[in-house]
């Protein structure tokens, strides 16, 4: 069977200069996890740049776009969320960050005003979109995906148009379960 695509991007605004100079550590410690869990059914592809991940956006659709949300970033991570759902409407399009609220009205306000947006991970985001990630290896099509609560996401059901909160995952208790990125490879493209 062929692997999912994912694509994980901690996206910086560029210009003169690169608005933030550090490595993408968050999205490397989330594809660390899911390989770990997942192997050889997924690919991970990671991005920082902008017109990078548009580049490939173009050459080929991604089944899953997770892209960090940061209050310095989260208008471009929902551009390009809308540029993946224009390209494949069938992309899952997830995020993961601080700049998210922390109560259910606020959390379900975020995400209708997001249509692009079909889920948001919360707290800590790698059991959580390992949990996604197994949702889309085990379901059909994206409505399955979205049917039943996954742990540690909120999103809107598209079938009930209604919030649906996962539990709460607890911290994890052991670092050392997530293989470091840097050891591991993941980040040496940074």
């Amino acid at each position: 069977m062929k692997p999912i695509k994912i694509y994980l991007a901690d996206l910086s605004h560029v210009g003169p200069g690169l608005a933030n100079e550090t490595f993408p550590l968050n999205i490397g410690l989330v594809a660390s996890y899911a390989l770990k869990k997942f192997g050889r059914e997924i690919e991970v592809t990671l991005f920082k740049y902008p017109l990078d991940l548009l580049e490939t956006l173009r050459q080929s659709s991604p089944d899953i776009l997770g892209c960090s949300n940061y209050v310095w970033n989260s208008s471009l991570s929902s551009y390009f969320a809308k540029i993946a759902k224009s390209l494949n409407p069938k992309t899952l399009t997830v995020f993961g960050g601080t700049n998210y609220p922390f109560d259910p009205a606020n959390q379900e306000l975020f995400l209708r005003a997001r249509p692009e947006l079909n889920l948001h991970t919360f707290y800590e985001g790698e059991q959580a979109f390992v949990n996604v990630v197994d949702r889309v290896l085990s379901s059909s099509n994206l409505e399955k995906v979205l049917e039943d609560p996954i742990p540690g996401c909120q999103f809107i059901s598209p079938s009930s148009d209604s919030f649906v909160s996962g539990p709460n995952l607890g911290r994890i208790p052991e670092l050392n379960s997530i293989p470091s990125p840097y050891v591991t490879g993941v980040l040496d493209k940074f």
